[in-house]
């Protein structure tokens, strides 16, 4: 009995021992499976960086051969991804260069002006040269320069009087440092010119002003009024002048009678037509349409003002043909063509606002 006990309590032992064996084991197995873990993981991780220094180097490689190409937005598409992804600073000094290519002076100066803040301690000679190429773009910054005039609306012109308008007043432009001549000109004005000294990078007004002119047309016009109102001496008129001008007014009134006979014509032609109009608008007919009658009314009513218009016309040009003829016969059967003082002059002028052009009858 006492022998099953002893036995009894060996097997109790053996089986904690076992256990504790078999906990311990997986203990054991979960730490190394998850050692193992962490080795994969690292893995995953140094692999993902390869392929992230493999896609900056590829974006790099396409940035160069798109500006070779002189594909600069493209390049800087490119270089800007590549720096998303790797910021190292000599990706900077592309993105700067490639800027530069386009005309982006402030866009080039920040890319530049960050790589010489991240540089490394062994590149300063590099820094070196960034900054001496930061110092050339900033005295090579165009000026912003807004030009007015007055008054406004005058054509801008930059350097020359041949060169072509920048466009009218006001306008906005960019200029290169240094000195440059401006041009204002607008018709009726005199032309106006200013030169001035722009600094790199500064915003400047510029305002011209014109000053107001009287064309040559206009001048010729009023001095030819002013010797007009003056009072004249009467001269005796040559054989050959006088028959010149009463010819002109025979001309003139033939003319200006045919004409003024052609617009009654006309006048009549409108009468006829409106009265059909007018009768086929009031004849009511149950097959017409509303949409006909109103055809017919309103053609009525145009072929009215046409027929106003024509017969005023007509009027007033045959009474003036009729008046020049009766003068013309009545001057002619005078006999002594030699003292006649009637005479006939053309005149016309021209201004900015128009032009005009008649005859003058002297008596």
């Amino acid at each position: 009995m006492a022998r099953m006990h002893r036995l009894g309590r060996s097997l109790v032992v053996v089986t904690l021992t076992a256990v504790v064996a078999f906990a311990g084991g997986m203990t054991f197995s979960s730490s190394a499976w998850a050692q193992d873990g962490d080795g994969s993981d690292s893995s995953e991780q140094e692999l993902s960086q390869d392929e992230r220094a493999r896609e900056v180097l590829k974006l790099v490689r396409k940035g160069k051969k798109a500006s070779k190409a002189e594909k600069y937005e493209k390049a800087l598409g490119y270089f800007e991804r590549a720096y998303e992804l790797y910021p190292k600073p000599a990706i900077l000094v592309r993105l700067g260069e490639t800027a530069q290519n386009l005309d982006r002076v402030d866009d080039a100066i920040g890319y530049y002006e960050t790589f010489v803040d991240k540089a490394p301690e062994d590149r300063q000679d590099a820094v070196e040269k960034i900054e001496e190429r930061i110092e050339t773009l900033k005295q090579s910054r165009p000026a912003t320069v807004d030009i007015t005039t007055k008054p406004e609306g005058a054509s801008i012109r930059i350097g020359s009087t041949d060169s072509e308008p920048i466009g009218e007043s006001p306008v906005s432009t960019e200029l290169g440092p240094g000195e440059t001549t401006l041009f204002a000109s607008k018709d009726g004005y005199e032309a106006s010119k200013s030169t001035v000294t722009f600094e790199a990078g500064e915003e400047r007004s510029v305002t011209l002003e014109l000053e107001e002119t009287t064309s040559q047309e206009t001048r010729a016009n009023t001095e030819q009024t002013d010797r007009s109102d003056k009072p004249k001496a009467l001269h005796e008129v040559s054989p050959n002048e006088g028959w010149n001008d009463r010819r002109m007014i025979e001309i003139s009134g033939w003319t200006t009678g045919a004409l003024g006979l052609a617009g009654l014509g006309a006048g009549v032609l409108s009468t006829v037509l409106k009265s059909q109009a007018a009768r086929s608008y009031n004849n009511y007919n149950p097959n017409q349409s509303d949409a006909t009658r109103r055809q017919w009314r309103n053609r009525a009513l145009s072929r009215h003002r046409m027929e106003l218009i024509m017969y005023s016309t007509g009027g007033f040009l045959t009474a003036v043909g009729t008046s020049l003829l009766t003068y013309h016969f009545v001057t002619r059967s005078g006999g002594d063509v030699s003292t006649s003082t009637a005479r006939v002059r053309p005149r016309g002028g021209a201004h900015r606002d128009g032009a005009w052009a008649g005859l003058q009858l002297n008596f």
